[in-house]
């Protein structure tokens, strides 16, 4: 089931929402983790993890069942959400990473991206 859009707060935030994925879930986002760290870091890698696992919360799937539809429905959710376009482009590109970093098949499954445009700022 798809949830609405949010902001993290004391009662949702990325801790939360990681300690209930599954023992496979956490393996992929620690693995992410792992991948990001090479050349980010480490408060530029918590927001990556923390806008990964705010997709999951949203599209409501897991990680290893997103399709094109599921990024689409992101993307407008975001699209009405009231953060900036600095922001939301930021969202865009963590999404966009973790993403393409986590499914090989991402040129054919995820169209290419090109449903990903950036706000103008």
């Amino acid at each position: 089931m798809r949830g609405k859009f949010f902001e993290f707060n004391k009662e949702l935030n990325s801790d939360i929402l990681y300690d209930k994925l599954s023992s496979e879930e956490k393996k992929i986002l620690d693995n992410f983790k792992n991948y990001l760290l090479i050349s980010a870091s480490e408060d530029r890698t918590k927001e990556a993890i923390r806008e990964a696992l705010r997709f999951k919360e949203v599209v409501g799937k897991d990680f290893d069942k997103i399709d094109l539809e599921d990024l689409r429905y992101f993307l407008k959710q975001l699209n009405h959400f009231h953060f900036a376009d600095y922001t939301k482009n930021k969202v865009k590109g963590f999404v966009y990473q973790f993403l393409k970093w986590n499914f090989k098949d991402w040129s054919e499954r995820f169209n290419e991206f090109e449903d990903i445009k950036y706000n103008r700022q």
